[in-house]
């Protein structure tokens, strides 16, 4: 979140958090510029002694049902040895 902050300049505000079991969730709202509120889910695991974020919901829109959507597209059209390979190009490509 200290990322998100510092890039946009917008105001986050953290509304609520729940824990169930080694599993929680973190409510946050992004007040735009504008003063347009971007509701911000964050579900967490906890492993070890800390707390993972394994999942980011951005109005309604989960990152991983979103990506894991992506991925099987591409395993349908090809394989799953090209998503891999797309994957580690990518990675190349951005260091």
């Amino acid at each position: 979140m200290d990322k998100v902050e510092d890039y946009s300049g917008e105001k986050v505000l953290y509304v609520g958090e729940r824990v169930k079991g080694k599993y929680g969730l973190v409510k946050a709202k992004v007040v735009t510029n504008d003063k347009r509120e971007i509701d911000v889910d964050y579900r967490l695991k906890y492993k070890g002694s800390d707390w993972y974020v394994y999942d980011v919901t951005v109005v309604g829109v989960s990152l991983v049902k979103s990506y894991r959507v992506q991925f099987n597209n591409i395993i349908k059209q090809s394989s799953y040895e090209d998503l891999v390979k797309r994957l580690k190009d990518k990675l190349a490509a951005e260091e």
